[in-house]
């Protein structure tokens, strides 16, 4: 009878390790969903079918086209100021779209269609999309100075958008001087 008990505390204690584990293992888990449905960025949406001609009329001439071993694509437009990677599937919808930006006034058009762009700053995102966002912040990352991200993330759609904000000038001492980097929607 007692290797029963201790069998069933064993189990017990496995499985609450498992379940605190997953909970804590996911960063996401206490920031609440954020609806993004019909969320897009530069006039693209997740999973609609991807137009190459549209997106160069829109990002300027494809630069690379890269095609992975499942049949996935990144379409990547290197137009100074601005960079603009499209990833597709293999049915050719998109999956995702980053663009980044080199200063606030890269190009204005490419906002989400809760107009954040280039020249948004913090509060302004907080505006259109609330509070329930994860914040990451790095130091320094790879040469590029410090900077934060916001990430919101719905979790009925399952759908994300990612804002990063990089400092101006990495050698600059002023660490407020930070700009709207990039804009991730998944």
């Amino acid at each position: 009878m007692k290797k029963i008990y201790v069998l069933i505390l064993a189990s017990i204690i496995g499985i609450f390790t498992i379940v605190l584990t997953i909970v804590f293992n996911n960063n996401y888990t206490f920031v609440k969903s954020t609806d993004l449905e019909n969320e897009s960025l530069a006039g693209i949406n997740i999973m609609q079918p991807v137009d190459k001609t549209y997106l160069e009329k829109e990002f300027g001439k494809l630069s690379e086209e890269i095609t992975s071993d499942k049949g996935e694509r990144s379409l990547l437009f290197y137009n100074e100021p601005y960079y603009v990677d499209v990833q597709v599937d293999k049915n050719n919808h998109v999956v995702g779209i980053r663009v980044n930006y080199s200063d606030k006034t890269s190009n204005t058009k490419f906002n989400t269609n809760r107009n954040i762009g280039s020249s948004s700053s913090f509060s302004d995102i907080q505006k259109a999309y609330g509070g329930n966002y994860s914040k990451k912040t790095w130091r320094n990352f790879m040469g590029s100075g410090d900077g934060y991200a916001m990430l919101y993330i719905d979790k009925v759609h399952h759908v994300t958008i990612e804002f990063a904000f990089s400092e101006i000038n990495p050698d600059n001492d002023n660490r407020n001087d930070l700009f709207l980097s990039s804009i991730s929607l998944n």
